[in-house]
């Protein structure tokens, strides 16, 4: 279950359990309703609810992006390496790759390997209203030489490694700019910081 879904209903029930307790505020006057300082003090709290419910909120759609991008490297899945994206957005991977070119320019670097995988960890977020700063660590492990004889009518079949090929592993960080638009995060800026590599 969506973690934002999940706290979405927490705070629904909180409120409609804070009203059963306190009363409508239409009913203020009545001798029985609590009196206003108790009402601004469940607003208050119901603010910080609801702040803490739109940051969890922006962090789940983001970390959702971050993986749907790994998910179109891994996959080879050009509308999800696509998709995680602004159209207007600058990439870069030491030099600058454009937003149309980014799904052939990624699957041709994976094109040979029998295997390749990526792992977003560490994540820490900045956000100031519908710009976000995000940095997350990348793991990775790719560039074991796939055995192409063993690939199925002629399409690329992971899993198939030569036999004492070795795979490079990894480290390295995504820096990346979030815009909100129309509701939905996307990246407008993604850099990728290598830090070391070995086999």
């Amino acid at each position: 279950m969506n973690r934002a879904f999940l706290v979405g209903v927490i705070l629904l029930l909180a409120v409609a359990g804070a009203y059963s307790l306190f009363g409508d505020r239409r009913g203020a006057d009545d001798a029985d309703t609590t009196n206003a300082a108790d009402l601004a003090a469940l607003d208050a709290q119901l603010a910080a609810l609801e702040a803490d419910v739109a940051g969890m909120a922006t962090y789940q759609a983001i970390w959702d992006n971050e993986l749907e991008y790994t998910r179109g490297l891994d996959r080879h899945d050009e509308t999800l390496e696509r998709a995680v994206f602004w159209p207007d957005a600058a990439i870069s991977y030491g030099s600058a790759v454009a937003f149309e070119d980014i799904a052939t320019w990624a699957n041709a670097g994976h094109l040979n390997s029998a295997a390749h995988q990526h792992h977003v960890t560490g994540l820490t977020l900045d956000v100031d209203g519908n710009t976000a700063h995000e940095e997350g660590y990348i793991l990775y492990s790719s560039d074991m030489r796939r055995n192409k004889a063993l690939d199925t009518a002629g399409t690329p079949t992971p899993g198939r490694a030569v036999a004492g090929s070795l795979a490079t592993l990894g480290t390295g960080r995504y820096v990346n700019r979030y815009e909100r638009r129309n509701g939905d995060w996307r990246m407008i800026v993604h850099e990728y910081v290598n830090d070391i590599s070995m086999r």
